[in-house]
């Protein structure tokens, strides 16, 4: 690798934001990354994709005046880590850094593999979504944690979201369930009916955070009840659920964005704990990082993609300098499944740029 010295570009947080984060809270600035400095098991990489997530906002507090990260796609342009070669594709957790030194450790060397034989069969944004975390909390959340059996009545909230369209199809086209999922706006529920064969899908942005309206619409969708509810969205959804629940029904709770930026409203679910007790339901939270059955989530995923029995979606905005505004976007509910931000390509970036 002839490099020597690298120009790249970075974001920190420059403002600890109190509500939904805004692009004046980022800040970009220009630093050397010198290769000459790699050490044992350390990587120079350059960034291609970025993958953004809402669990990032509760962490953004940490990032105040630094140079934040998240889960990433990167090439390696020079390695001193024996799992890794010059040009290996690999994700990890990577800092939003064009070009960085990384340990080697935050690499994942067997979807580097992966990566590699199924190259000209999986678009990359793949490894960040469907095959990704995202995907793999899917899998974990509706197979293990809420133990889904087939035919059962499933419900997903905010199932238009990087999580909530492979749960969907998992309980739907894996588990023959009966599958409805919730969405913002009429687009997005066609294409869960439409396009992932949802049995029926429900806009929340029509209910104006009405539970009880919101419930009674709900029930017309589930005559006999739900036996799973998969919650990414939390707020006024998951209100409405409990009464809908049936014996040994299983919630799982995977995300709570509706309260992300606003945590002096959290919904208060008056009795919700005495409608668990005689119906013997189930409430249980998780992280993906609790998984630990990588080859039967890679195994089982890639065959049904194969098959056609699962597809994947993203939204995917070009540009290192759109980084910010992916991520915020995610609280207007501007994408549909995963939100992923291409740095391969330059066109748009100065578009977002807020230099220091």
């Amino acid at each position: 690798m002839s490099l020597k010295v690298l120009k790249s570009r970075a974001i920190r947080l420059k403002t600890v934001p109190k509500g939904v984060p805004q692009v004046q809270d980022f800040e970009f600035f220009d630093e050397n990354v010198e290769e000459k400095g790699l050490k044992e098991n350390e990587l120079l990489v350059e960034l291609q994709q970025v993958s953004v997530d809402p669990y990032i906002r509760g962490r953004l507090p940490q990032y105040h005046n630094k140079v934040l990260e998240s889960l990433g796609i990167a090439k390696v342009l020079a390695s001193k880590d024996a799992k890794f070669k010059e040009n290996d594709i690999i994700t990890g957790t990577f800092p939003w850094r064009t070009y960085s030194i990384v340990n080697g450790a935050v690499a994942n060397a067997q979807t580097k593999d992966l990566i590699t034989k199924h190259k000209n069969e999986f678009p990359l944004a793949y490894w960040l979504g469907i095959l990704g975390m995202t995907g793999m909390t899917a899998y974990y959340g509706l197979l293990d944690v809420g133990k889904c059996q087939e035919n059962e009545k499933v419900f997903v909230s905010g199932a238009a979201g990087a999580v909530g369209i492979v749960v969907g199809q998992l309980a739907k086209k894996i588990k023959k369930c009966y599958v409805v999922g919730s969405a913002g706006g009429d687009a997005k529920c066609k294409y869960l009916k439409e396009d992932l064969a949802f049995d029926n899908a429900i806009d929340y942005q029509k209910f104006n955070n009405n539970a009880k309206q919101f419930q009674e619409e709900l029930k017309k969708m589930f005559p006999n009840g739900i036996d799973v509810y998969f919650d990414n969205t939390g707020g006024f959804v998951t209100e409405s659920v409990w009464d809908l629940l049936n014996k040994n029904a299983r919630v799982v709770i995977c995300g709570q964005i509706s309260i992300y930026n606003n945590r002096d409203n959290v919904p208060k679910i008056d009795d919700f704990l005495f409608k668990l007790i005689y119906k013997h339901i189930r409430v249980e939270g998780f992280v993906v990082s609790d998984f630990k059955n990588y080859p039967e989530f890679y195994g089982n995923m890639i065959q049904w993609i194969q098959k056609g029995s699962l597809s994947s979606k993203e939204t995917i905005l070009n540009g290192f300098g759109k980084i910010p505004q992916g991520f915020i976007d995610l609280f207007s509910g501007v994408n549909t499944g995963k939100m992923v931000i291409d740095c391969t390509k330059k066109e748009k970036e100065e578009e977002s740029k807020n230099d220091a």
